[in-house]
This record gives C-alpha cells, sequence and structure tokens, in this order.
C-alpha cells in the first residue's frame, strides 16, 4: 500500500490546527469563545490506568422532630458512603475522505493551487471533530449535573 502524500502535511499542520481550534473552544482573554459549563465546574484528573474511581456522599438534611413530653424521638438515618469506578470509556468522532474528495486533492496538488487552499480543504473536519468530543462532555456533564 502506497503511503499518502498528505502525511507530510498532517506532520506538519496538524498540531497547530488542533492546538488553535481548543484554544477557541477554551477561550482566550479578549476573545470569543464558546462557553462549556464542564470546562468550568470540574478539574482535571490525568488517569494512567484508563479507569476512573470516585467517592460518593448521600448528605442529607432532615428537621428535628417535635414530640410530646416522655415520648421517643424517632430514628434517623446517618449519611451514606459509598465508591464507585470503572473504565473510562472511547469518545470520539470518525470521518473519512471517500474517492473523489481524495481525487480532489490530488488535483489541487497537482495544479499548484496555494497551499492554504489544500490545508482548508484537507482539515475542514478537524473543528468539528473536536467540537462534537467537547459538545457530548458538556451534554453528559448537564445530564449528570441535572440530577
Amino acid at each position: 500500500m502506497v503511503q499518502s502524500e498528505f502525511i507530510k502535511w498532517i506532520d506538519k499542520y496538524f498540531k497547530g490546527i488542533v492546538v488553535k481550534t481548543v484554544e477557541t473552544l477554551n477561550g482566550k482573554p479578549n476573545e470569543m469563545a464558546l462557553t462549556y459549563m464542564f470546562k468550568t465546574m470540574l478539574r482535571k484528573e490525568f488517569s494512567t490506568t484508563g479507569k476512573w474511581e470516585t467517592i460518593n456522599t448521600l448528605n442529607t438534611r432532615v428537621s428535628a422532630d417535635v414530640v410530646a413530653m416522655d415520648s421517643t424521638l424517632p430514628l434517623k438515618r446517618r449519611d451514606s458512603i459509598s465508591k464507585a469506578s470503572g473504565d473510562i470509556p472511547k469518545i470520539g468522532m470518525e470521518l473519512w475522505l471517500n474517492e473523489t474528495q481524495l481525487t480532489e486533492l490530488d488535483t489541487l496538488v497537482a495544479t499548484k493551487v496555494d497551499d492554504k487552499v489544500i490545508l482548508a480543504k484537507l482539515f475542514q473536519d478537524l473543528p468539528k471533530v473536536i467540537t462534537g468530543v467537547y459538545e457530548l462532555n458538556e451534554r453528559l456533564f448537564l445530564e449528570v449535573y441535572s440530577y
């Protein structure tokens, strides 16, 4: 199988485009950026094992009881503590270029079109994919936060 000509462009530009897209999503001072609650309300915690672990507490406040003199007070339950853990799931989005799109890119390269045009075509899906992961994270966070 022949290696694609576009690998050199991916090696050269991919990281920079990813960083720029993530900066746009995370926001920089004095810039318009999308606001994601999961980015502001959660803290990063890296896992080297691919597993997550947490301690859950069910802290409830209950009111005291009013009873008649010489009566016993009703028994209340203590708060519960539990531990939860699991595997961190894979999150992603896969898009591919069909033969027509690859031929179009090859034609742009062969006709020596400006590199910016070729790069725009080659990496047009990258912001969509990165934003898709952020959107899923936000949806999952908001679902859990709403309980």
